[in-house]
């Protein structure tokens, strides 16, 4: 997908550097990131493609599988609007738009039919820590809490803890530079996307797991990549050490059953 915008350079660089990200190893754990990311991305590809219907029930498939997906919905809706102001025909992408939060519908159907609560993914968020909550939560409030509560608290002395802090704060802090730095450069869609997808793992009111979340915002590694093709043999294996080195730790602390995102 990313061959289609730029060069094989970049492409190979927006995969290594995913893969060096410090919770990759998620693809590979028993975890929804895997599938959720190949569903968004195909259903992007298929969308560039101009094969509507497809798209749609693959989107529908991924807001199924993960909520943060509902960010394709503005994303797939800007490509329907490019793709009717050159004269396309709209049934078919508008059908393709609707059948997105279609999944989420019918999970949330399943959860009334075992619960009775539809919306128990996210009454049952304070279950997960003091941190979560099930009133929404503004972005400026979630970092103020990092800034001037959490950080400030950590026992110092117990490395895993600190570790994930500044990994979740450090990951908060990154990839918002790389959403607002997006809408001037790469493709709108890919825009919104990685905003949506940014803003909605926060509304709990907290970046816990958020450097896993962040995974499957793939116009964030987009940018890195189109940035990184730009600098020196140097800068880059600087950049890939410090990352390979933050991933293997991160590993390390989940393999001995630490929490790390």
């Amino acid at each position: 997908m990313v061959r289609l915008d730029y060069k094989r350079n970049v492409a190979t660089l927006t995969v290594i550097l995913l893969l060096l990200f410090p919770t990759s190893f998620y693809f590979g754990a028993f975890y929804t990131e895997s599938l959720v990311f190949a569903l968004i991305v195909w259903a992007f590809y298929l969308v560039r493609k101009r094969q509507w219907l497809a798209a749609g029930i693959l989107a529908a498939m991924a807001t199924a599988t993960r909520i943060t997906a509902l960010a394709l919905i503005p994303a797939l809706a800007y490509e329907v609007w490019e793709y009717r102001k050159k004269g396309g025909k709209i049934a078919l992408p508008i059908i393709s738009l609707a059948l997105i939060p279609m999944g989420l519908g019918i999970y949330m159907y399943y959860l009334y039919r075992v619960t009775g609560d539809p919306l128990e993914f996210f009454n049952a968020i304070s279950l997960f820590g003091q941190q979560r909550s099930a009133e929404i939560v503004l972005l400026p409030q979630v970092f103020y809490r990092y800034f001037f509560k959490v950080l400030p608290s950590l026992d110092y002395s117990y490395f895993p803890a600190v570790f994930t802090s500044y990994l979740e704060i450090g990951s908060a802090v990154l990839f918002f530079i790389l959403g607002v730095w997006a809408f001037f450069k790469i493709r709108l869609s890919y825009a919104f996307f990685l905003a949506a997808g940014y803003l909605i793992p926060p509304l709990s009111g907290s970046f816990s797991s958020f450097p896993r979340y962040v995974l499957i915002l793939f116009p964030a590694f987009i940018l890195l990549a189109v940035w990184l093709n730009k600098k020196s043999k140097i800068v880059r294996k600087m950049v890939f050490l410090i990352l390979f080195v933050l991933l293997s730790v991160a590993c390390a602390l989940f393999a001995r059953g630490y929490w790390v995102s």
